[in-house]
């Protein structure tokens, strides 16, 4: 007894001689090889087993009579073909209605889908792949779909695919920002940074990720990995200001709009090194823009040594530098996480370069901020003349941990710890 031929085949038996095998044979070359034999024999029966012929299926012959090329048509038969024999059976309908119809956002759209339900993931993302390479805007839905799943083998293989430079970047990671969870984020940052050493704007998404996920200090790290001048990222980056104003997030930042005076690096006398920042104040009401640097320090005690030479004329108010809890990097705003946590005024005026430093504890504040900024008495008193000039910023360790409470671990010789009152000259035993 002969074996009944399902009737896609005889479908394709009727399609395919009039496409021409090798056509079929030629696309077949530059993508997946189909997994089915070539039908040989038969005629594409119109009826179901045991009921009426399906309306797509009867419209579906009529029109590939006319227009074998027909990808909607092709669609149809295998719509049909899924639903009586299974989506696995359909397949090779639906990839020959991609290959004839490969603009068409519903006939991809629907390969796409079908093979993210068999959880066929290289597959899946081929035919993304190629969709975004043909047309971006209409597949964007479907990329935005696929950054929202927290599949991990769909999103290694995303990042696999953008780790080779794909042409659609510039749509993918708009949506990575916008759609990518937390999880999601990681996934495809940490697997593309396997790979390849991640770029600016990859880095822009990774490091506040890291922050907001509670491991700020694999952030810095992997900033400082990445980084061009990492010899000089110690506690404070640069803080010989060798290198000036930059890289973000964890470089020395300018915080706000500036007026009324000028800044830049000296190299005319610095404390050491080359460079020294400085700041010049011709005697005008001054607005000003507070250099800043984002800190991840681990909890323990420290001091902030800062070499300083001005000689300055206020009608009121000061310079200070100070060290304060922050948010993420990348957050809206510091001010629920504002605590300060040092304090240092800046004189008017000293006899050359003078060394300021004052004691800091750090205990249940995981990000931090250093800043110097200007401290006006009140409206209208912020005229400055003169000029300042700060270099050898550093922040030492003055103990390996600290004990919340008790951060100076009383008992053990300590070194002077003043001005916040946490800590005390510790006697020896």
């Amino acid at each position: 007894m002969s074996v009944p031929v399902p009737y896609w085949r005889q479908a394709l038996a009727l399609v395919l001689p009039v496409i021409g095998g090798l056509a079929v044979l030629g696309v077949a070359q530059h993508e997946a090889p189909l997994s089915w034999p070539p039908p040989t024999t038969g005629e594409m029966p119109l009826l179901s087993e045991g009921g009426e012929a399906p309306r797509s299926r009867v419209s579906a012959h009529a029109r590939l009579r006319e227009r074998p090329l027909d990808g909607m048509a092709l669609r149809s038969l295998a719509n049909d073909v899924a639903v009586n024999e299974g989506l696995v059976a359909a397949l090779p309908l639906y990839e020959i209605a991609v290959r004839r119809a490969p603009r068409n956002p519903s006939i991809r759209g629907q390969l796409f889908t079908h093979y993210v339900e068999l959880e066929r993931w290289q597959q899946a993302m081929q035919q993304l792949d190629a969709w975004l390479r043909l047309d971006p805007v209409a597949a964007e839905p479907f990329l935005a779909e696929w950054i929202g799943r927290r599949d991990t083998p769909m999103l290694a293989l995303l990042a696999v695919r953008l780790a080779q430079d794909a042409p659609w970047q510039s749509v993918a990671w708009p949506l990575l920002a916008e759609h990518g969870q937390e999880r999601a984020l990681r996934i495809v940052l940490e697997t593309l940074a396997a790979l390849r050493p991640l770029h600016a704007h990859e880095l822009a998404l990774y490091l506040p990720m890291l922050e907001r996920t509670g491991d700020a200090g694999r952030a810095r790290e992997v900033w400082m990995e990445t980084s061009a001048v990492s010899k000089a990222v110690d506690r404070v980056y640069d803080g010989g200001f060798e290198f000036g104003v930059g890289p973000s997030p964890y470089g020395w930042q300018w915080g706000g709009v500036a007026s009324g005076y000028y800044s830049g690096i000296d190299s005319a006398a610095p404390w050491e090194g080359r460079n020294a920042m400085a700041w010049r104040f011709p005697g005008r009401d001054i607005k000003f823009a507070p250099l800043q640097q984002a800190l991840v320090l681990a909890p323990g005690v420290y001091r902030l040594t800062v070499h300083a030479r001005a000689e300055l004329d206020m009608e009121a108010g000061s310079f200070v530098w100070t060290v304060m809890c922050r948010a993420p990097v990348g957050s809206a705003d510091d001010l629920p996480r504002a605590t300060i946590l040092a304090s240092m005024p800046v004189p008017a005026r000293t006899q050359g370069w003078q060394e300021l430093s004052t004691p800091l504890v750090v205990d249940e504040c995981p990000l931090q901020r250093l800043q110097l900024q200007h401290v006006a008495r009140g409206r209208g008193q912020s005229r400055v003349s003169g000029g300042m000039a700060f270099d050898g910023v550093s922040i030492e360790s003055m103990h390996a941990t600290a004990i919340p409470g008790d951060p100076c671990r009383p008992g053990k010789p300590r070194a002077n710890v003043e001005a916040s009152g946490a800590c005390r000259e510790a006697a020896d035993e």
